[in-house]
């Protein structure tokens, strides 16, 4: 497995905390959030850092494109495209 790690920044300008879950979309991998429950605090933000974890088969290429959605419960509220950087090929 080769993991990357990701820092990420939420901002909610709602008067609710909105609990949200993160998913890999484009690809079999496993997401691990340093800071275990993720809640964005009413007209605030949240701010973690958070491990990508893929299969190095399913890496091919050094720069390697990952689509990343962010729920709130089964509503998706963000999409994140970013690059997972794998090993020099």
């Amino acid at each position: 497995r080769i993991s990357n790690l990701y820092n990420i920044k939420l901002v909610n300008k709602t008067r609710k905390e909105i609990p949200v879950t993160m998913k890999l979309e484009n690809m079999k991998g496993e997401i691990t959030v340093v800071q275990k429950d993720m809640v964005v605090p009413k007209e605030s933000y949240f701010q973690t850092s958070f491990f990508v974890k893929i299969e190095r088969q399913l890496v091919e290429k050094r720069k390697t494109p990952i689509v990343l959605g962010v729920y709130q419960g089964n509503k998706k509220i963000e999409t994140i495209n970013t690059t997972f950087l794998g090993p020099g090929f």
